[in-house]
């Protein structure tokens, strides 16, 4: 509320002040003050203080006896003017301290606008009112124009800046300011209030204020320079309006123009040269931080940084440079270019300084400075042409001390010569594969070794990613290619093991590969092929010898026993007969020991094959022990059925067999016992058929004989 009164009160009484020295009829003045004032409150404070303008208005407009219909509505082009030219400033971006030019150049055309809303609505209130003849509507319409405009410049400026610390800056130096203003006063008094009369014309010193509003914008700031311009533009108007000082001139109108020409060139020139020394300032406070930070790091820079004339004599230089030269400071500026460089790079130097000359710069390019204890130090170098305020060609060079550089890359190389010996004498294969994030994939590399398990060449799995999968067996594929889908979701450890195509050199591999994600999205899987394909044998094979005799290569003890397990269980679900025979061979020992074991060997295989084809393929056939078979027959309806086998096998097992081009003979003898019969498990079915084969063997051999229970 206190700045709704403070506004009020402001506009009235400088609407008041301003109303005393009217120059077209009694509602137009000179100068119209308040309008500046209202532009600025508006700019500070906001639209909330509107009605601080126009109450403001309206009480001045009834101070000179207008009718409240008249007042009400001059004073709604009062507050119309400055709202809009705060509108149009705001939108624009103005800076009320008058920082930059383009500040000036907006406030200048708001103001102008603004006021020509204002002017029209009181010359129009005017002239409908009756006050105002048509006619002359023109000269007043441009009188309130220029008087409000002219306002706006002179007030708002130092309203918009009267802050403490422009206050200090206009009291920092108060003798200057106290020479300002006698200075001023006595330009102003000469200027604007004498009496020239007994000249018989004004004396043009108008001028001699510019030099004064000059001083006041450079050293006193913008409230200086709004301060300078207020005064000087009230007195001009005070000694124009009493028939005193330059302007005055017997046409009125004319002294009217000149005035408010030297009003608007006074302000805009204290504005213009605020303006201008504040770009000055900033731009020597950005320099002057540049340049801080340049010097910063010239000096802390890990670059040698060096200075020189056109003959390699040293002008400045930074630390760096210094510490690669290895002299002290006073000593390299006595030296030049040449002292530092060996004499092999002398036709190097005369290129590079041609390209100089040539491209106004070098490099970069290696080569060795000679330090001052003689050693050689590797260095990279770039280098431009200056041309300094004197006309002379200058050398601004970029030296790096390499030695670390070169240390590194050597140290790095041998390291990449080891990692790819050690990748070239591994016995799996070792690559990287890209998953992009467009779903492209790609091989960044692959090694010797991946390549061949996968017999294809590196520049076609790098043309053709899919190349690599080729030789994978069909029927895996599409579980790689699945698993391959689920890791690039998951970011899991791939893992795969899977046979190659049956003509491939390799006939199983193992595949593994971590995920790493890259910083642009792509999955970059780090991965080895290992050959299992031996592996997978040894694992086939023992596979086989835990269910296969190794000589006759047919079920063994363990696999028998499973299988009975097996015809139990289908007995139980058919009522189907299960036989089981245990059977050994008579007469086989004296030839093993006469024949020898490779002998015995070969008879066993024999026999294990005549016993194979002699049965049904749903039977099975398995050696247990030395010259032990045991025959399991599921699936019998009769017992003639199995009678009827038995005869045939011992009949086959009799016929003479050739070993080594002599013919040997051998019988078996036979227990049999049959489920469910004889109700028994895996064992104790085999213990009782062993104990029937006994019987068969003391009633002669070369017989059978049924299980019974005593």
């Amino acid at each position: 509320m206190y700045r709704l009164a403070l506004l009020t009160l402001t506009y009235f009484a400088t609407g008041w002040l301003g109303l005393r020295i009217p120059y077209v009829g009694s509602h137009i003045t000179l100068v119209w003050l308040p309008t500046g004032i209202a532009v600025a409150a508006l700019l500070r404070w906001g639209k909330a203080v509107l009605p601080g303008v126009y109450l403001g208005a309206f009480l001045v407009n009834l101070s000179i006896g207008s009718p409240v219909t008249l007042a009400a509505a001059i004073a709604i082009g009062n507050t119309l003017g400055p709202a809009l030219t705060a509108g149009w400033l705001r939108r624009l971006g103005f800076l009320p301290g008058f920082e930059r030019q383009r500040d000036v150049g907006y406030f200048v055309l708001a103001a102008g606008g603004g006021m020509a809303i204002s002017a029209l609505c009181g010359v129009a209130s005017l002239v409908l009112a009756d006050l105002m003849p048509a006619p002359s509507a023109g000269f007043a319409l441009l009188a309130w124009w220029m008087g409000d405009t002219v306002g706006v410049l002179l007030a708002a400026p130092l309203v918009l800046n009267l802050t403490r610390a422009n206050a200090r800056m206009l009291g920092r130096t108060p003798g200057e300011l106290l020479l300002w203003l006698a200075a001023a006063s006595v330009v102003a008094w000469l200027a604007f209030i004498h009496d020239y009369a007994h000249l018989g014309h004004t004396l043009p010193l108008a001028f001699t204020t510019l030099p004064l509003l000059a001083w006041a914008a450079v050293r006193f700031g913008i409230v200086g320079a709004a301060l300078a311009g207020l005064g000087f533009s009230v007195l001009a108007a005070w000694g124009t309006a009493t028939g005193h000082g330059t302007f005055f001139v017997p046409d009125a109108q004319v002294s009217l123009v000149l005035l408010w020409s030297y009003m608007a060139i006074t302000v805009l020139t204290g504005l213009l040269v605020t303006a201008l020394q504040a770009e000055r300032l900033r731009m020597e406070a950005t320099l002057r931080a540049s340049e801080q930070k340049l010097r910063g790091l010239y000096e802390l820079s890990p670059l040698g940084i060096a200075l020189t004339d056109m003959n390699g004599h040293f002008i400045d230089f930074n630390e760096a440079f210094r510490a690669i030269s290895g002299y002290p400071e006073d000593e390299l500026k006595a030296i030049d270019y040449w002292t530092l460089t060996p004499k092999q790079y002398e036709a190097d130097e005369a290129q590079q300084l041609e390209s100089l000359q040539r491209r106004g710069h070098y490099g970069p390019y290696r080569k060795e400075y000679r330090r001052k204890d003689g050693t050689l130090v590797p260095i990279n170098l770039n280098g431009v042409l200056l041309h300094g305020a004197d006309g002379q060609g200058y050398i601004w060079s970029i030296v790096e001390d390499v030695t670390e550089k070169r240390r590194a890359e050597a140290a790095l190389q041998q390291t990449t010569k080891d990692l790819n010996n050690l990748i070239s004498r591994m016995p799996a294969g070792v690559y990287k594969f890209r998953m992009r994030q467009d779903d492209g994939i790609q091989f960044d590399f692959v090694s010797a070794r991946f390549c061949e398990l996968l017999e294809v060449e590196a520049d076609v799995v790098y043309r053709d990613p899919y190349a690599a999968f080729a030789a994978i067996h069909p029927a895996e594929l599409d579980g790689f290619i699945r698993l391959n889908g689920q890791v690039r979701e998951t970011l899991e450890t791939f893992r795969w093991e899977g046979r190659l195509c049956e003509d491939a050199r390799a006939h199983w591999v193992h595949i593994e590969s971590s995920p790493t994600v890259m910083d642009n999205g792509d999955i970059l899987w780090d991965g080895i092929v290992y050959d299992i394909s031996s592996a997978k044998q040894l694992e086939a094979r023992l596979q086989k010898m835990a269910h296969y005799d190794e000589l006759t290569g047919i079920p063994n003890r363990g696999l028998l026993t499973d299988r009975m397990h097996q015809a139990i269980a289908l007995s139980q679900r058919t009522g189907s007969k299960i036989a089981v025979c245990y059977l050994d061979l008579d007469g086989f020992k004296p030839i093993n020991d006469t024949h020898g074991h490779a002998a015995g060997d070969k008879l066993l295989i024999e026999i294990a094959r005549r016993l194979r084809t002699s049965l049904r393929a749903s039977d099975t056939v398995a050696r247990i022990g030395g010259d032990e078979f045991v025959l399991l027959m599921p699936g019998i309806e009769h017992l003639d059925e199995i009678e009827e086998s038995l005869h045939r096998i011992l009949e086959r097992v009799r016929q003479p067999i050739d070993i080594g081009g002599k013919q040997v003979t051998v019988s078996c003898s036979v227990g049999v016992t049959h489920y469910p019969h004889d109700n028994g498990e895996p064992d104790s079915l085999l213990r009782h058929a062993d104990q029937a084969m006994f019987q068969a063997k003391q009633m002669g051999k070369n017989k059978f004989r049924f299980y019974a229970a005593d």
